[in-house]
């Protein structure tokens, strides 16, 4: 056999060869599966489930308080106290004194008192509010959890209105930030007062409590209802959230991974992140394994809101009404409450992290993400169920035979919904109840809890 035979063999050889590898290539299936099969890299926003939110959509408050001398009301109605809120931030804020000190002893015959869920940075009032200059919020990292709307009485001068910004906690007589506005909005503001035909009234908890300050404007008042009006039980189905587009966002392309299915979660994995679908594909937990600890510069409180905001606008997060719960720089740390119908939704062991959002921040990169991956929507029964509500004075008489528990380590009470599932797995129940926090103790039941209405379960 000649030289030239023998290349010609050889190179049949060789081109036999390439094509089996290349088959082999085609049909080659890899051991781990992605975790959907139907989601593109382009495919990065929960389009029709959820939207994009401002940052003063998540910063809601939660009472807004009209005081005329020693009387208290508030809103009957949401819509009205939405309203109000709307109309409070086309205010156009003047005369803005970052270092005011002490609100002084000037009188004051009616006010109205807005009280926020959280204590959050000054600068977000660039956001809640018109203001020409925002320069002057730059330095500021005073916060505030309650603004106070005073009608300031003075024979010889003219009726001024005057904004307090005030952080619960401190010396009631001191303010982080004073500003004022004009005469038309201040007393369209208080025109409610007149006729009080949409208002409700309250009764603060200072006046059951002896070693309690009665003063009003005290800072980190707690109102109640004088007659409490039972909120509805609630039935609620759920959409499936899908995980793609979640997914293509938190995982930028072309990252290589592996993903993989054991009994507790679903999971995909990269060199520096990772993503568990658990709970029978309610709940996603992304996770960014690299640490972010080498510059130490960590976000601001105002700067990890806005971060958080986008980093959520960027695949359309906002799935149901989630308002600012818990904000910590220090911790970097954030935390949002789902709400239904203005009130805050509670968890239990069985729904936990379903009415929460929870992100964690390092070095301004998202260390850990924390979110539901359903869409909760109102299943229509035809009632309206109302389960019978323990009266104010019940609340009270329980609070005040707390042994351990005094006036001034009470932050808060109030009806939420607690989320539970139901016994046949295909619903969830919003059951109305009191809770309170102290200043050691998050959220809590104030009584016994109790059983969903039995009705309007779903079989």
């Amino acid at each position: 056999m000649n030289r030239e035979t023998m290349k010609s063999i050889i190179l049949v050889i060789l081109i036999a060869f390439s094509l089996v590898l290349t088959v082999a290539l085609w049909q080659y299936q890899p051991a781990t599966e992605t975790l959907e099969d139907d989601g593109v890299i382009e495919d990065t926003k929960l389009e029709g489930l959820g939207e994009t939110a401002k940052v003063s959509d998540v910063i809601v408050p939660d009472d807004i308080i009209f005081h005329e001398e020693t009387s208290h009301f508030t809103f009957n109605d949401i819509e009205d106290k939405t309203s109000f809120f709307k109309r409070m931030q086309e205010w156009n804020l003047t005369n803005i004194d970052i270092s005011p000190g002490p609100r002084g002893t000037r009188n004051v015959d009616r006010a109205v008192e807005i009280i926020f869920p959280e204590s959050i940075p000054l600068q977000t009032i660039g956001d809640l509010f018109v203001i020409n200059d925002e320069t002057v919020l730059q330095n500021v990292e005073q916060n505030y959890d309650r603004i106070i709307l005073a009608r300031l009485s003075d024979p010889s001068a003219a009726t001024m209105y005057e904004l307090w910004f005030i952080q619960s906690g401190s010396d009631h007589s001191d303010l982080t930030l004073r500003a004022n506005i004009n005469a038309n909005a201040g007393e369209q503001a208080l025109s409610k007062i007149e006729s009080k035909s949409d208002l409700q009234e309250l009764m603060s908890l200072s006046e059951t409590f002896e070693e309690a300050d009665p003063d009003w404007l005290r800072s980190g008042h707690i109102y109640l209802p004088k007659e409490v009006n039972p909120l509805p039980e609630v039935v609620l189905q759920t959409d499936a959230i899908p995980v793609t587009p979640l997914q293509n966002d938190l995982f930028p392309s072309p990252e290589s991974g592996v993903t993989y299915e054991t009994n507790e979660y679903k999971r995909k994995k990269t060199n520096e992140r990772l993503m568990d679908i658990y709970d029978d594909s309610r709940l996603m937990e992304y996770v960014w394994l690299v640490p972010n600890s080498v510059n130490q510069k960590e976000l601001k409180e105002y700067e990890l809101l806005v971060r958080s905001v986008q980093d959520i606008n960027s695949h359309w997060g906002w799935t149901e009404d989630f308002r600012l719960d818990s904000l910590s720089a220090a911790a970097g740390n954030i935390q949002y409450r789902m709400y239904y119908n203005d009130t805050p939704v509670m968890a239990v062991e069985d729904t936990y992290h379903l009415p929460s959002i929870t992100q964690e921040y390092q070095e301004g990169q998202i260390q850990r993400y924390v979110r539901p991956l359903v869409k909760f929507k109102r299943f229509e029964t035809g009632d309206n169920f109302r389960p019978e509500m323990e009266s104010t004075e019940e609340v009270i008489a329980t609070l005040q035979q707390m042994e351990s528990l005094s006036f001034d380590e009470i932050l808060g009470v109030e009806v939420r919904y607690t989320l539970e599932e139901q016994p046949s797995k295909l619903a969830y129940s919003l059951i109305p109840e009191w809770y309170y926090r102290t200043n050691t103790t998050d959220w809590t039941r104030l009584f016994e809890e109790r059983e969903p209405n039995q009705n309007e379960e779903l079989s």
